[in-house]
């Protein structure tokens, strides 16, 4: 546990200096610094850096050992692949409950104004999710396993939490916590951070590209006849989240023993 709640303050510590950095650099030099969405993304970038060096050296790792292929040679690619597809259903869902919650996004325009610069998806939907990957799930989950006094879906379960927590929005802590127990649970079960790795990647590429094309306040109620037909979008979609994981479930066991 003392492993995980270092990596969890490193995380902490390392966004609460960057930001306070930032606001007395802008407040100091304002002629020089100008907060702003690229600001904000090279901020982000720096600060993504800085937590895949640091979960790695508590960790005690080499920067390369969590990239070793774990899966199975034959059955690794379509893990990935079923992996991926399982992905959208998660996506849908998560948002129709964000929807139906009518949870608030406090960064959504925020969010928009950096997806519209050319840095955006190397940023938000490739360092990151790499930094949060190498966090959340190689650094907190493999440290609670290694000390075993939690059970897997204990362990699932808190890392989640964790990562929807320190996301500190409503609308995302919602939506983290969702993909945040899928993704524990393919880090746990396939032994390996790459079917994780490339969801989170995924997760982000498609929010980055919705929200150059749609504005910040858009919904998926907004593209149905009766926005009320958003429980049986959440509904749909979670039976189909159901389907995909258990074809995917059996696919893992079948080549991860």
């Amino acid at each position: 546990m003392k492993k995980s709640l270092l990596i969890v303050g490193s995380f902490l510590l390392i966004q609460a200096v960057l930001g306070l950095l930032l606001e007395l650099l802008a407040t100091n030099f304002p002629h020089i610094i100008k907060v702003g969405a690229s600001t904000y993304l090279a901020t982000l970038l720096l600060s993504s850096i800085l937590v895949f060096f640091a979960t790695i050296k508590i960790c005690k790792k080499s920067p390369i050992e969590p990239f070793l292929w774990k899966l199975h040679t034959k059955g690794g690619g379509f893990i990935v692949l079923l992996s991926l597809i399982t992905t959208l259903p998660i996506i849908v869902f998560s948002n129709s409950l964000i929807e139906i919650l009518n949870l608030p996004d406090l960064l959504a325009d925020s969010f928009s104004d950096m997806a519209d610069t050319p840095l955006a998806l190397w940023v938000m939907a490739l360092s990151a999710p790499l930094a949060e990957e190498i966090c959340f799930r190689y650094g907190i989950i493999n440290s609670l396993l290694e000390e075993r006094r939690l059970s897997n879906v204990s362990i699932i379960i808190v890392s989640a939490m964790i990562f929807g927590i320190i996301h500190f929005n409503p609308s995302q802590m919602v939506g983290a916590t969702i993909v945040g127990l899928y993704l524990g649970w393919l880090f746990v079960v396939t032994k390996s951070l790459w079917p994780a790795l490339l969801c989170h990647i995924l997760n982000n590429a498609i929010a980055v590209t919705m929200l150059r094309n749609f504005p910040s306040d858009f919904m998926i109620a907004d593209l149905l006849p009766n926005h009320n037909m958003i429980y049986l979008v959440a509904a749909v979609s979670l039976i189909a989240v159901g389907l995909s994981l258990y074809l995917l479930n059996k696919t893992v066991k079948s080549f991860c023993k």
